[in-house]
Parts: C-alpha cells; sequence; structure tokens
C-alpha cells in the first residue's frame, strides 16, 4: 500500500508538471500573440496617420502647382507689356528726337 500511495506521488508530480508545462506554453504562445495583435494595431493606426498626412501634402503640392501656374503666367503677361512700353518708349523717344 505504502508503495502505491508513493508510486502516485510521483505519478501526480509528473502529470502536474506535464499539465503546468502545457499551460505554461499556451499563456506564452498567447501573450506573443497579443503582443502581434497590438504591434499590428498601432503600425495599422501610424499607417492611417501618415496616409492622412500624404494625401494633405499631395493636395498642398498641387495648390503649389497652381499658384505657380499663375505667377507664370502673370510673369509672362508683364513681360509682353513690358516689350510693348519698350517699344512704345522707343517709338516715342524718336519723336522727340524728330521734333527738335
Amino acid at each position: 500500500m505504502e508503495i502505491l500511495v508513493t508510486l502516485s506521488g510521483y505519478i501526480f508530480s509528473t502529470v502536474t508538471g506535464v499539465v503546468s508545462w502545457l499551460a505554461g506554453t499556451r499563456s506564452r504562445r498567447n501573450s506573443v500573440y497579443q503582443e502581434l495583435l497590438e504591434t499590428i494595431k498601432t503600425l495599422t493606426e501610424q499607417n492611417s496617420e501618415l496616409q492622412s498626412k500624404v494625401v494633405t501634402l499631395q493636395d498642398e503640392v498641387i495648390e503649389v502647382r497652381k499658384e505657380n501656374a499663375e505667377l507664370k503666367a502673370g510673369q509672362a503677361a508683364m513681360n509682353r507689356q513690358m516689350d510693348e512700353l519698350k517699344a512704345e518708349n522707343k517709338e516715342l523717344k524718336e519723336l522727340v528726337i524728330k521734333n527738335k
């Protein structure tokens, strides 16, 4: 009988050790999965923020390009007016010289 009690103690210890090891392994695996899910969640949020910033910056670039095109068009108009004024000034100088 004593042998059975001792043997059952060893068997019980072994079984509880195996069960504990399996539970610990599962717990560690679940912890790793939770950490990975948190990391994915954080990266997804950061990605969303960055995408919204990219869209905002793209809109700003489009606006700056429009302004640049308007400024170039204005500069071209000013250059044409300047050329016309130079030609007119030249004609006026020639008239003044002829009338002297």
